[in-house]
């Protein structure tokens, strides 16, 4: 085995344990709701990843040097992600169920092989993009087999279209940063400066009971499991995952995760399988297997 098959194994093995991270973070997000906005819970989210990821910075003192022309990318993905995106789906998970929020987020991405092209990041072969249309078209499937328990509020939608730019554009900035930069610097600076956007913005709206539950440990634990495990570690996998499988195959990826909660969901409310979401889970497969021999074909 090569040491680029070895990478990309890596990568693949990587997308999967951040896909079941995100898939099961919906359940930290109710815990952490009962006692905090998503505002606090993101800014303290974001906070904490910078936290942890400043001391072993402190400790292993790795050089770290971004050039000028690539300042205002740095500046984008962070406005992006962590902040559009988080905040995006923290309000839409207090409006909608965490299946349609999952759901709706692996709808929107349609756009992104269009994207791909004109940003000339990565080259597309025909079979991704069919490969592409048949994992969304089973998102759709399964979509549709939702449809007499979706709980879609207006509110909820607004919400959620601040994460489709983050889910269009971030992935494309990422790749074209990351092919000269480590992901860990790449994600250290965009959570430092997300931080920045947001604290203040948190310290002019955070409720005098939400400063209190920030004092006792059995309050922030959740704050605490989504930051190490939903953000430090996960994103981590998946900036690597784009960075050597590419941005194409590893959106394909995610649509593992509303064939997950899907599942959790339906185990929960007592749902059978149907025909129609059967079809979509399958073709969900089928689209993400046949783009796995294809992948990270970069323009030059």
């Amino acid at each position: 085995m090569t040491t680029i098959t070895k990478q990309k194994a890596f990568a693949s093995l990587g997308i999967c344990i951040a896909i079941l991270i995100w898939s099961y973070s919906f359940v930290w997000y109710n815990e952490a709701f009962m006692a905090y906005s998503p505002l606090t819970i993101v800014t303290m989210r974001i906070i904490t990843v910078v936290l942890f990821m400043g001391i072993i910075y402190l400790i292993q003192r790795p050089a770290m040097h971004f050039c000028k022309k690539d300042y205002k990318y740095l500046v984008l993905i962070s406005l992006f992600e962590p902040c559009l995106y988080f905040v995006g789906e923290s309000y839409a998970l207090q409006e909608m169920s965490a299946t349609t929020v999952s759901l709706l987020q692996n709808i929107f991405p349609f756009f992104l092989p269009g994207i791909i092209l004109l940003s000339r990041v990565e080259k597309i072969k025909p079979v991704m993009i069919v490969g592409f249309i048949i994992s969304l078209a089973g998102v759709y499937l399964l979509s549709y087999s939702r449809l007499p328990v979706w709980d879609v509020t207006p509110k909820g939608m607004i919400y959620l279209l601040l994460c489709t730019g983050s889910i269009l554009c971030y992935p494309i900035l990422i790749k074209k940063l990351s092919a000269r930069y480590p992901v860990r610097h790449i994600m250290f600076v965009q959570y430092t400066i997300g931080a920045i956007f947001l604290l203040p913005v948190c310290l002019l709206n955070i409720r005098q009971d939400e400063v209190l539950s920030l004092m006792r440990l059995e309050q922030i634990i959740s704050i605490i499991k989504l930051s190490v495990f939903a953000s430090l570690i996960a994103c981590l996998f998946y900036l690597n995952a784009i960075r050597r499988l590419g941005v194409l195959v590893t959106v394909l990826w995610m649509n593992i995760i509303p064939l997950i909660t899907f599942t959790i969901e339906s185990c929960k409310l007592k749902l059978g399988l149907d025909l129609i979401s059967f079809l979509g889970i399958i073709m969900i497969l089928i689209g993400i297997l046949s783009n796995q021999n294809h992948v990270n074909t970069e323009m030059k």
